[in-house]
């Protein structure tokens, strides 16, 4: 007890951040109750009628269903295979850039898209690659070489969700 009574304020700091835990972890857990419940906004949690995996159920019977779980999966892989060493790689192959100026330009063109909207940034991927009029696609036909209008199609376009 005289440890308690000494170190107060450390307990007072571990209080704080229980109650974030609790505020802000815990209790939004109680809404998947909406899931198993057919919800009104005006009933309520409490009131709303019970009935139970009848969502599931007409979820997996949809005929989308697979095609839209395999592209899930899909992108779930690319996350894990791109998005996590991507930045890594990246941060230390500029660490060794000698140039300052090269060095800075690559970082801003890198995080532009953190500080816009992600429709902003598929649309502009989107006109880039667009196999009529996108920039990519008038380049390489300098070059001889036809449209591609794979860039903007699945699955390709998935890489183009890869977000963080």
């Amino acid at each position: 007890m005289r440890f308690i009574s000494k170190n107060w304020p450390l307990y007072i700091m571990l209080l704080l951040v229980v109650a974030y835990f609790i505020l802000f972890k815990y209790i939004p857990l109680l809404g998947s109750v909406i899931a198993f419940k057919d919800y009104n906004i005006f009933e309520g949690f409490i009131k709303s009628k019970w009935v139970g995996f009848d969502w599931f159920v007409t979820l997996y019977k949809q005929p989308q269903f697979m095609k839209i779980f395999k592209n899930t999966l899909v992108v779930s892989f690319y996350q894990v295979a791109f998005s996590f060493p991507a930045p890594i790689i990246l941060a230390l192959l500029l660490n060794e850039v000698r140039k300052f100026a090269y060095k800075r330009s690559v970082q801003t063109i890198v995080y532009l898209p953190h500080f816009l909207s992600w429709a902003l940034v598929f649309g502009m991927a989107y006109m880039m690659f667009s196999p009529q009029t996108g920039l990519v696609n008038q380049v390489l036909g300098h070059f001889e070489i036809g449209p591609k209008g794979e860039l903007v199609e699945i699955p390709s376009g998935q890489l183009v969700c890869l977000r963080e």
